[in-house]
């Protein structure tokens, strides 16, 4: 059973000019890095694309709510955020809600701003696909929770837990977490609040 969350937090609707710029030249960098980084092949293959929709659940305590796998792709664990592929026709907003529920057992009612997006290449049943991510904001009360209907099989096999993570114990940038600058993301949106349009995130 869910539990009963407090009104969300309350980020700030608008930050100061000078916060605003500071926030779109880390957005222009970080696009830069993006250019730098993503392979070519990205750009230039006609790979299948499949969209998807994740949640940046942030608590008033400062703490982002985030699952660790173990992917057979990867050497290691990875941190990552909810979230999931949209179904056909699906919108990504309530692809968001739709992932909360099933994977972490979060009733959510209200999807705030588009943050980041990000697209990565991923191997799905021996298909390289291009996966297209958007990064939306869901402030919440933190709550206990429970993957409630991960995908039996390989989901099950993969998941190995939750864990509400201090933003400011999170690297600037590390491998274990996907995004890999997520610790630096989290820090500016919380200084500088939403950004005025989701911009593109390095890998």
């Amino acid at each position: 059973m869910a539990a009963k969350l407090r009104p969300p937090m309350m980020l700030p609707r608008s930050v100061s000019t000078e916060a605003a710029q500071s926030a779109e030249a880390r957005g222009r960098q970080l696009q830069r890095l993006v250019r730098g980084r993503l392979p070519r092949s990205v750009a230039g293959m006609a790979l299948r694309k499949r969209p998807a929709a994740r949640a940046v659940v942030l608590s008033p305590e400062r703490r982002v709510l985030l699952m660790r796998f173990r992917f057979p792709w990867r050497d290691s664990d990875v941190w990552i955020t909810p979230g999931g592929s949209l179904r056909g026709g699906e919108d990504a907003r309530d692809a968001v809600l739709r992932e909360l529920r099933e994977e972490t057992g979060m009733f959510a009612h209200e999807v705030r701003a588009e943050l980041w997006t990000r697209n990565h290449r991923l191997t799905v049943e021996g298909e390289e696909i291009l996966q297209q991510e958007r990064y939306f904001l869901v402030p919440a009360d933190e709550f206990e929770p429970r993957a409630a209907a991960l995908d039996q099989g390989n989901e099950t096999d993969w998941f190995r837990g939750f864990r509400w993570w201090p933003v400011d114990e999170l690297p600037d940038a590390s491998d274990e977490f996907a995004p890999t600058r997520l610790g630096e993301l989290l820090r500016t949106l919380l200084r500088h609040g939403p950004p005025s349009a989701p911009f593109a995130i390095p890998v």
